[in-house]
């Protein structure tokens, strides 16, 4: 199967693979490198090289091929399929589902025969995977919603078997289809679940593929930071790994986030090198998706006869394609580049159509591009008061838009924070799931006095382990109690000055930046005095779950007392550090405290100090942070402060 939440380059690539959907597949010559050595060009019907090929396939190598690579390897896995094998036939048949253009029906209706076949045949991973062939190809000719019941059914499925690398396909597509749905923050939470599955289980390949999907997770929701560092990962990795799917898309949206951050020769440089990927007839697709791309840049950069040429070409590269979600972008781009050449007449066309086919795409981020654009060019034709009524749309939707996404970072926040809690739960269910794998090909292989020796031995190695793992976890209780406030479960004074002063010297060291923020929670007193201390204690820990949410990996959090904490910040300068403070300061606001008191609500105001030359001391950098924090408490409460710079 070839998803569409494999990204664009894995569903575009299907759309060479026709071929190999059908029993009959013909041999295609190609120069590429091969994913598995060939040994020649006449593979014969053989169960050992099949199974190779297959699990290579299924692993990531079909979706990281360029596509006349993925074609030729599923056609050769089609020659080596041994005949009368029904098994092997599955798994070829769930490989290449999807592999017809454009043709979803067609698709669906083998997805549901698979089903059938595999529930026959008591294949409980056959069909989950035709489980997904059908979602994907529904969501093609469906809304989103009519598309996850498939995709919950795998799941359950998936789950049951614990086959927690279906697990983690199942919530990339569910996400997928959340993200087309406009819940960016419910996806960013399927998908940050699913790279953990695959980082642990092994799918390198996979996990790269999925680190693109949360960088434009991020990217949707206005965390342009946090989307540069997973999109930049999945770029790096997958040149590393000669994964063309990933690398291409990567590319694109790396284009997309320095257009974002207004650096338009940059995102140019990234769409042309995604063109250059794609300059064969089985990438037309793919070489469609970046021209279009590369013609907003041209047109950001005044260039609009050139945009033009590029518009046209991208639509014959896109046309009788399946990917038709851009034909409203691309109809946008054409208005916009006839405008910038004075005919807005002919441009005011081109947004109706444009609007037409954004509408029925239910595309409000593409709506909110088209609007202003269509006000200047009606304001340029001598239609005020239409550029005026097209004003006051675009000011209704964007601030739609903007409380959405505000909505949506708070819930991935509170969704990071979830799944960072589950994921000592996620690493036991592996380990018992393997330990029970090795158990049944112990007892398969051994004889029965062996089956008696090896569990008497694995009973001897489970006692010493438990033996050890309870002395293990008594250490490290100790020591816990040693460095932890009792209270919220973060570092105490003396183990975040530990850290602090450490994280001093590196950076000294290392010449590097680092920062501190000192946080106090606002009227504090007025919550025991009025609540009681019980309630105040809840205050405490709901505030300390919210900022360790906020917070990065890399940061260290600790109570320095009362309602004070402070966040250390190595590599940090002051710009990205207040940004860190920000959210710290809006997660902290939106804590749900109606059911420790009815109204009750909490802020927090923050001080920030940057690592100086003269700083003599970890302590230094902590006691100009308390300055701010005091202008901050002066200032109003539940606001940023910086400290003032020498002078």
């Amino acid at each position: 199967m070839t998803p569409r939440f494999r990204l664009l380059a894995a569903l575009l690539a299907a759309a060479s693979m026709a071929a190999t959907a059908t029993a009959s597949v013909a041999p295609v010559a190609s120069t590429a490198r091969p994913l598995l050595p060939s040994h020649g060009d006449a593979a014969q019907p053989d169960a050992d090289a099949f199974d190779a090929l297959a699990t290579r396939l299924e692993r990531g190598a079909l979706t990281a091929a360029a596509p006349e690579q993925a074609r030729d390897q599923l056609a050769r896995l089609r020659r080596l399929l041994p005949p009368g094998d029904p098994r092997r036939d599955l798994r070829y048949r769930y490989l290449a589902c999807g592999a017809a253009p454009g043709d979803a029906e067609a698709t669906i209706a083998l997805a549901t025969r698979g089903i059938a076949d595999a529930r026959a045949l008591e294949d409980a991973h056959a069909q989950v995977r035709f489980l997904y062939c059908r979602a994907d190809a529904r969501a093609s000719v469906a809304p989103p919603d009519q598309t996850l019941g498939d995709w919950e059914a795998g799941l359950a499925m998936s789950r049951a078997n614990r086959d927690w690398r279906l697990v983690a396909d199942g919530l990339v597509g569910r996400g997928y289809m959340r993200s087309l749905d406009g819940e960016h923050a419910r996806a960013l939470n399927d998908f940050l679940t699913a790279q953990q599955l695959y980082r642990t289980t092994g799918h390198d390949a996979l996990a790269r593929e999925n680190a693109l999907n949360l960088g434009i997770a991020y990217r949707r929701m206005g965390d342009l930071e946090e989307a540069r560092t997973h999109v930049q990962q999945a770029l790096d990795e997958a040149t590393r790994g000669d994964d063309w799917g990933t690398r291409f898309n990567a590319l694109l949206q790396l284009g997309y986030l320095y257009e974002d951050l207004g650096q338009l020769s940059r995102a140019q440089q990234s769409y042309e090198q995604a063109l250059n990927l794609a300059p064969r007839e089985q990438a037309r697709a793919q070489a469609g998706a970046a021209r279009l791309a590369l013609a907003g840049v041209l047109i950001a950069r005044g260039h609009h006869a050139t945009a033009l040429e590029a518009l046209d070409q991208a639509e014959r590269e896109l046309a009788g394609t399946s990917d038709t979600g851009r034909s409203g972008l691309l109809r946008m781009r054409r208005g916009l580049a006839l405008a910038g050449l004075g005919r807005n007449d002919d441009a005011l066309r081109e947004y109706e159509a444009a609007e037409r086919l954004i509408r029925q795409q239910d595309n409000e981020r593409y709506l909110a591009m088209l609007l202003p654009a269509r006000a200047e060019a009606l304001e340029a034709s001598g239609q005020p008061d239409r550029a005026l009524a097209e004003y006051r749309r675009f000011v209704q939707l964007e601030g739609t838009l903007l409380d959405g996404s505000a909505r949506q970072r708070a819930t991935a926040m509170r969704h990071r924070f979830d799944a960072r809690r589950r994921e000592l739960d996620t690493q036991r269910l592996l380990a018992d799931t393997e330990l029970q794998r090795q158990e049944l090909d112990a007892l398969v292989r051994a004889r029965r006095w062996q089956w008696l020796a090896l569990t008497l031995g694995a009973v001897l190695v489970l006692v010493l382990a438990a033996r050890l793992l309870r002395q293990q976890l008594r250490t490290r209780r100790l020591r816990s109690l040693a460095s932890t406030d009792a209270l919220t479960g973060v570092a105490n004074r003396r183990a975040i000055d530990h850290a602090g002063n450490t994280l001093f010297a590196a950076a000294r060291d290392g010449d590097t930046a680092m920062s501190v923020l000192m946080l106090d929670i606002d009227r504090f007193k007025q919550v025991n005095d009025v609540h009681g201390h019980l309630a105040g204690d809840e205050v405490l820990r709901r505030v300390v779950a919210a900022c360790q949410g906020a917070l990065r990996n890399s940061d260290r959090l600790g109570r320095f007392g009362g309602e004070e904490f402070v966040a250390v910040l190595p590599g940090t300068e002051a710009a990205p550090a207040a940004q860190v403070a920000e959210r710290l300061r809006l997660a902290v606001q939106a804590i749900d405290l109606d059911d420790v008191a009815p109204g009750l609500r909490a802020t927090a105001s923050v001080g920030l100090a940057t690592l100086r030359a003269d700083d003599g001391g970890f302590n230094a950098l902590v006691e100009r942070a308390d300055r701010a924090l005091y202008r901050a408490k002066a200032g109003g409460r539940n606001r940023v402060e910086r400290d003032n710079p020498p002078g």
